[in-house]
This record gives C-alpha cells, sequence and structure tokens, in this order.
C-alpha cells in the first residue's frame, strides 16, 4: 500500500471518495455515516476543516506514519481528549519515532549522540516523483528531535475510456497535475521514570493543484486551479502525579491558506479568484485517576475556536455573514470498569457551539448531552465479545450555513447514533515477531451494526435556478463487517518461509428514510455499495517478498435518485507488490536498504468511485528506501 487513502480503503465498514489522482483529494465515509462524522487525529491532536467539515486525507504521507488506526465508538483510553469523543469514527495517524532495536531512539548518559536518518524515493507512471526524508536525533538524555520533509509531482494524464453513446474512445485526463510538500519538526522529551512526556510539534503543507474536474463529452478541458498552504504547532503533555492520578494538557494552533482560481471570459477581469483563510485555536485538558484497581473516572474538557475569513473577486461564502467564526466548549466525564474478564466505559459527552459573524446574521447556536457505552467480555485469551452504543452530533460547516444562494443559518445540527455487537476470535500475531519465531497465528472479527442519522443536511432544488441547504434527510444504515486474517510459518529446507492472510467484507445497507412518499423511500443512498470487500496474500520468503490484493465494489448511485445516468456499475481492481530488505553493515553502523515494485490495477479495470472522474488504468511503482 502506498496512500493513507488505500489502507483505509481495505478496512471494513469504509467508504472511499477518491477522485482518481496521486495526491488528489481524498475522503472517508465510515458506516454509511458521511465523511463529515469522521474525524482524524494527527499525533494526538484533531485535524479540523471549519469551511468544509471534512478532511483530505492526501495531505499526510504514509512514509511518514508508523500507525493508520480506524475506531467506531470511545475507545478504552480514560484521557481521551474530549473532542475526539464528538465523532462517529475517528482516523488516528502517528507519525515515525525512530527506534533502535525496538526501543524509542535515546542514548545513554553519555554526550554521545544518536542519530536515525531515512531516505524515500519514488518513481511511477504519469509523471510520479515522490522523495521523502526522515531524521531523527537523540539529544541527550531526555531530549529527542525529528526533522521530516516530504515532496510529491504527478502529472496525472493517464487514459480512459470516453464513452459517448455507442462510440468509444480513449482520450487522456488533461489539467490534472499536482505539487505538494510538507516540512515537520518534531520534539520529545521524557523523564527517567516515564512520569513525564511532552511533544511538540510544528509543520507545514502546501499543494498546488490542478483540477480537472468532471469529464463533459465535447468539453474535456477544465482550467481551474487550487493552491493550499498549512501551517500548524500543537503540544501535548502527559504526568502522572502518583496516587492513580493522570494528566494530559493539549494546545493547538493552525492556520490555512486555499486561494481558488477559475480563469473565464463570464468573469469580470477574465477570472474568478476567492481566498479562504482559516484559523483555528484549540486547547484543553483531561484528568484521570484510578482510585481503585478495578475504577477509573475520568474529565476532560476542550476549547475551540474557528474562524474563515473570505476575500475574493465573487465570493461564494459569506454572502449573509461577513468573517463568520465559531466558539465550541466540549466536556466529558467517563467512568471504567474492569476485571480479569470484563471492561465497561459510560461516557457523557456535553457541546455547546457559538455562532457569530463581523457584519451579517449568524447561524444558529447548538448544545447537546450525548450518552455512549461500551461493554467487552473477554474470558479466554483467544475470544472477545464487544458491544457498544454512541450518540454524536455534527454541526454544519460554514459551507452548509453561508454558502452563496444555497446556505442556510437556520440549519439544525445532524444527530448521529450508532450501536455494535461483535466477537473475534483467535489471537493476532505479536508486534515483536519476526517470521523466524515460527508463531501461527490467525484471527476472525464478526460485527453486526447500526446506524441512524436524523436532520441529515441535504442540498433541495427550491426552483430551478437556485438549491437550498436544509435539514432533510433521515438515514438508517444496517450492517455486517466480517474480518479474517492469519499467518502461517512453514519450512523450506533450512529457511523460514510465511503465507498471510487478510480478507474482509462489509455488507452496508443504507437506506433513505426521509418521505415515505417520495419514489426514493427506502433506496440505498448515494456513493453506498451493498457490498464490498477485498483481499490480499502475501508468500514471504528469505529471497523476496510477494503480495496480490484486490478490492471489489457491488454498484452504487450518485445521488439518492436511482437513475440510469445516475449509476455506477460494480467494479473490482487487483495490485501486484514485490520487495526485498538487503542489510549491510557500515562500519558499526547497519544499513538497510529497501527494493520495492508495486503494479497497480493489474488487470486494467476502467472504473470510477466518484461520478464523471475516471481513476487510473494499470500503472507501476518504484521504491528505493535507505535506513541508517
Amino acid at each position: 500500500m502506498t496512500e493513507v487513502a488505500e489502507v483505509l480503503g481495505r478496512m471494513t465498514g469504509t467508504t472511499l471518495r477518491d477522485y482518481g489522482t496521486a495526491g488528489g483529494m481524498k475522503t472517508l465515509s465510515v458506516r454509511s455515516m458521511g465523511a463529515t462524522h469522521t474525524g482524524v487525529i494527527f499525533d494526538g491532536l484533531m485535524v479540523g476543516d471549519a469551511e468544509s467539515g471534512q478532511v483530505d486525507l492526501s495531505r499526510f504521507a504514509l512514509d511518514a506514519l508508523s500507525e493508520v488506526a480506524l475506531s467506531v465508538g470511545d475507545n478504552l483510553d480514560m484521557l481521551t481528549p474530549a473532542r475526539h469523543l464528538t465523532q462517529g469514527a475517528v482516523v488516528e495517524v502517528n507519525g515515525q519515532r525512530s527506534t533502535i532495536n525496538g526501543q524509542l531512539l535515546e542514548t545513554s548518559k553519555s554526550s554521545h549522540q544518536t542519530v536515525n536518518a531515512q531516505l524515500r524515493l519514488k518513481a511511477g507512471s504519469f509523471g510520479l516523483f515522490e522523495p521523502d526524508v526522515r531524521v531523527d536525533w537523540s539529544l541527550s538524555r531526555y531530549w529527542q528531535m525529528g526533522v521530516h520533509g516530504h515532496f510529491l509531482r504527478a502529472d496525472n494524464q493517464y487514459p480512459f475510456l470516453l464513452q459517448n453513446g455507442d462510440a468509444t474512445t480513449t482520450v487522456n485526463r488533461q489539467n490534472n497535475a499536482i505539487l505538494s510538500g510538507s516540512a515537520e519538526v518534531d520534539v520529545w522529551r521524557h523523564s527517567d521514570d516515564a512520569r513525564h512526556e511532552v511533544h511538540i510539534k510544528a509543520g507545514y503543507y502546501g499543494a498546488d493543484k490542478q483540477l480537472p474536474g468532471q469529464v463533459v463529452v465535447y468539453n474535456p478541458y477544465n482550467d481551474e486551479t487550487q493552491q493550499v498552504g498549512d501551517y500548524y504547532l500543537q503540544g501535548v503533555y502527559k504526568t502522572h502525579f502518583g496516587h492513580g492520578l493522570r494528566l494530559e494538557a493539549h494546545a493547538k494552533e493552525d492556520f490555512n491558506d486555499l486561494l481558488y482560481r477559475d480563469p473565464g471570459t463570464e468573469y469580470v477581469g477574465g477570472v474568478r479568484e476567492n481566498r479562504y483563510r482559516q484559523t483555528e485555536a484549540y486547547a484543553g485538558a483531561t484528568l484521570g485517576w484510578t482510585w481503585h484497581p478495578r475504577w477509573t473516572v475520568s474529565v476532560g474538557d476542550d476549547f475551540v475556536l474557528q474562524r474563515v475569513g473570505i476575500r475574493g473577486s465573487q465570493t461564494a461564502l459569506g454572502a449573509t455573514c461577513e468573517d463568520p467564526g465559531r466558539f465550541a466548549f466540549i466536556q466529558q466525564v467517563s467512568l471504567k470498569w474492569h476485571t480479569d474478564y470484563w471492561t465497561a466505559r459510560a461516557t457523557a459527552l456535553w457541546q455547546m457551539y457559538r455562532n457569530w459573524c463581523s457584519q451579517g446574521t449568524a447561524a444558529r447556536d447548538a448544545q447537546r448531552l450525548s450518552p455512549s457505552l461500551s461493554l467487552t467480555w473477554h474470558p479466554q485469551q483467544w475470544l472477545n465479545v464487544h458491544a457498544s452504543y454512541k450518540d454524536h452530533l455534527r454541526m454544519p460547516s460554514f459551507a452548509d450555513n453561508y454558502y452563496t444562494l444555497m446556505g442556510n443559518r437556520d440549519l439544525k445540527p445532524e444527530v448521529g447514533r450508532g450501536a455494535t455487537l461483535g466477537v473475534t476470535l483467535g489471537n493476532r500475531k505479536h508486534s515483536g515477531d519476526s517470521i523466524s519465531a515460527g508463531r501461527v497465528s490467525g484471527h476472525l472479527t464478526l460485527d453486526a451494526f447500526m446506524q441512524w442519522v436524523d436532520d441529515k443536511i441535504v442540498a433541495m432544488p427550491m426552483n430551478m435556478m437556485f438549491w437550498n441547504m436544509v435539514n432533510l434527510g433521515k438515514v438508517q444504515v444496517r450492517g455486517i463487517e466480517a474480518r479474517l486474517g492469519g499467518d502461517l510459518p512453514f519450512h523450506v529446507g533450512q529457511k523460514t518461509w510465511q503465507v498471510s492472510l487478510d480478507a474482509n467484507y462489509t455488507l452496508q445497507d443504507a437506506r433513505n428514510r426521509t418521505d415515505a412518499s417520495s419514489p426514493y423511500y427506502g433506496q440505498q443512498i448515494a456513493y453506498t455499495p451493498l457490498h464490498s470487500g477485498g483481499a490480499s496474500v502475501a508468500l514471504m520468503t528469505p529471497w523476496v517478498n510477494l503480495s496480490i490484493h484486490g478490492t471489489a465494489m457491488s454498484e452504487r448511485w450518485s445521488t439518492n435518485e436511482h437513475l440510469s445516468q445516475t449509476h455506477m456499475p460494480a467494479f473490482y481492481e487487483m495490485g501486484l507488490t514485490a520487495w526485498h530488505d538487503f542489510r549491510l553493515q557500515l562500519r558499526r553502523h547497519p544499513l538497510v536498504l529497501t527494493l520495492r515494485g508495486d503494479l497497480k490495477n493489474l488487470t486494467d479495470q476502467q472504473y470510477e468511485i466518484v461520478h464523471g472522474y475516471p481513476m487510473p488504468g494499470r500503472s507501476g511503482l518504484l521504491s528505493l528506501t535507505v535506513r541508517y
């Protein structure tokens, strides 16, 4: 896997919105709730986007991450910031932190400085070039520092089939190039007794994107562009006071600048140019107390301040509200009880939102008390039974409230509720196990779930010219998730080989329950397949490692109206990967070289994930990684 979106797209219950471009926009919906119900946490703190309400996953370079995880409902970490609990589902991405022999990079009491470095170079089809570099220092016994840089460029002028009636022609995607880059600096401090830990991160992400737009017959070219710059500074402090009392404090400042340009003779001055500047300040703390070996309580408060400034020749946002802002106060109280076989957590989450404008009328305020509950039974090492319920609130984005001619300041928040009942059988491979350990592992997870979304925000036509955002939608989702995985090591002569299997399947029966008199009542909602899944099989040998993998989706529709022109056929996509590690000794320092090749869309399938945005056909990718 080469992108964060690929990793998440192979998890159960997920539906990816992919616009078909290396480095292009990608968002994630979990259990049919929509991308605005999915929060993204980067190194412990939430990534916000008040304007659109959803986070573009393409901004995270997979090479720079140590973990990509997805959770639905509340986890069992009692120091989780209150803001994280507001989401129906959470994607957690954590950056790398260098290790030596499985231990965090650390030096002795001497002044000797330890350095780890990693360089990765990628080159692939359609003009892709993607270097990535990371260097980590152990500055002293207590201080560590890491610097990471990433760059991506691609033309993305891949061929695709254009259907026009009975005629089919092959054309190339146009106006689809991208230049993007990111830079991060991390500083860690820890104490000898592990009672205190500080992590400070400063970073920048920038991108210059051409926007190809939907494929239109007789008009294949689009000249819109978008430039993005995002600067952020965040910090997390953790401490253990003793007597079961722990504290986590966190703060973040984020500034995002987006410039949209659309040249055209229909605009005054020959171009439409809008600039959106978002600022977000975020701070809070969570205090946890384990007053009994079986009981833990935590209380957390978060404060979030968001503002969006809009400037441009023809602004699309802010016609009814100049420079909109929002203040949020979020408080949680949680109680956890656990024994050798049982673990239970109950949470009460209070959210209060206040909106304002520098000029104009602000959107309506909102507040809600949301409960959640989880229960786990673990009678044997190979058996885990779990159940959960969660209630959450999704505030309208600033685009929902204020978009010109469409925004509605009187929108109510969406209310989501979800319940899960599941079982996990088997044992997973330990993170420290190698092939030579010879450990056989296998696991099967089955989950049944239901989701309800009330007051869903949808765009409705007011007349032949104008649409408006309204609280009209109701969605009911029933589904099943299944995941099977395992590792089987075996011996060929004196050498150890291993076969690894991972397979997943999701059934999402997501129905429109808005208006019983509508001809579309009870139909599958837009962009949600009834069936989806994937599988991968890997063969690990002493000489080369091979993996074949694939994903598939059943038919979908691009709108809630099931019409022939909105129908999207089922598809499958397969890929092949080969890689090998070369281990060298450079003086006293080990040097590891990894050579990898990926063949994507092996059978050259022509398909779309988003209507009008064709995905690339067969393509190749080569990468070389050097670790020192």
